[in-house]
């Protein structure tokens, strides 16, 4: 898999990852003595994350600081050029923050947790699964006329070795485009293991020429969560960059919203199909999903699901 220091769109967001999901209100504002403490520990996280990381995401500025203490989201569209240290950003890289008022298990199930099938526009196929919660997946969107479809092949993991190193404050999930994607896509639809496409719009379909990014989550207390996206993606063709780019923004913003409110209720609908693993590559079972819900919102407003 290749990876670089760029950031490119993701398979979830930017080109159209996120396609499925709509808006939500704003995430409730914050406010007393936590604003004290997530002044300093937001900064301290992104830092650590410098110290460590693969991909980049940019150190806030205090209006920025201001905005994600308040409860919003903060989007960058990062442009072309290097960063100070040298890494390579394409016009096309967009990094993402939020403050998620809840345990990170339970805003990480909220990411992840879904029935990996895609909706709408958006389609998508898991083609083999792999050591620690990782996979290759193949998905497809849906461009309305006059631009063409795109598909594409990922290979995912979970940075353990990020995990470790940051003694567990860090956890990342982060993908590139698979080195044989292109290959495998042909295989997989004849086999029948890419749903709801007809061989007409796999044929005309536009391959990426790139796609890299990461998903980040940092535990900044037991009830608080910064949540983070670094997402890049080359569509090729003639797609406008500047459409892609504002619907990366928006996308990315109603994804966080998303997230913040599926972590308050994750727990009752979360039965470990599809099994999601935490930045370690460890399992999370339903009754971790329960235990974390159980001593964020206390016994009395956990009702299980069967």
């Amino acid at each position: 898999m290749k990876y670089s220091r760029s950031l490119r769109l993701a398979p979830r967001l930017a080109s159209l990852a996120l396609a499925g999901l709509s808006l939500l209100p704003p995430m409730a504002q914050a406010d007393g003595p936590d604003d004290y403490f997530l002044e300093d520990a937001i900064p301290a996280a992104l830092q650590r994350y410098s110290s460590e990381r693969q991909f980049f995401l940019p150190q806030v500025t205090s209006e920025e600081l201001e905005d994600l203490v308040a409860g919003k989201v903060v989007v960058t569209v990062l442009g072309k050029g290097t960063t100070s240290d040298g890494s390579e950003i394409s016009a096309m890289g967009v990094a993402g923050l939020a403050v998620i008022d809840a345990p990170r298990v339970l805003a990480w199930l909220a990411l992840f947790g879904g029935s990996g099938k895609g909706s709408g526009r958006y389609t998508r196929a898991t083609l083999h699964d792999l050591p620690d919660g990782g996979y290759v997946r193949y998905q497809h969107v849906n461009l309305p006329w006059p631009f063409k479809d795109r598909h594409w092949v990922i290979q995912a993991e979970k940075n353990a070795a990020l995990a470790r190193a940051s003694d567990g404050l860090i956890w990342e999930h982060r993908w590139g485009l698979h080195d044989h994607g292109q290959s495998l896509v042909r295989p997989a639809f004849e086999q029948g293991e890419i749903p709801r496409l007809s061989d007409e719009q796999v044929r005309k379909s536009i391959y990426l020429p790139s796609n890299h990014g990461a998903w980040i989550m940092f535990e900044l207390a037991p009830d608080k969560t910064l949540l983070a996206a670094n997402l890049d993606a080359e569509l090729g063709g003639r797609f406008p960059g500047a459409i892609a780019r504002r619907f990366t923004k928006m996308q990315m913003r109603a994804g966080f919203r998303r997230v913040a409110e599926l972590a308050r209720h994750v727990h009752l609908h979360y039965d470990g199909e599809p099994l999601v693993h935490d930045g370690f590559g460890q399992p999370i079972t339903r009754q971790d999903a329960i235990n974390a819900a159980t001593r964020w919102l206390g016994d009395g407003r956990v009702a299980v699901l069967d």
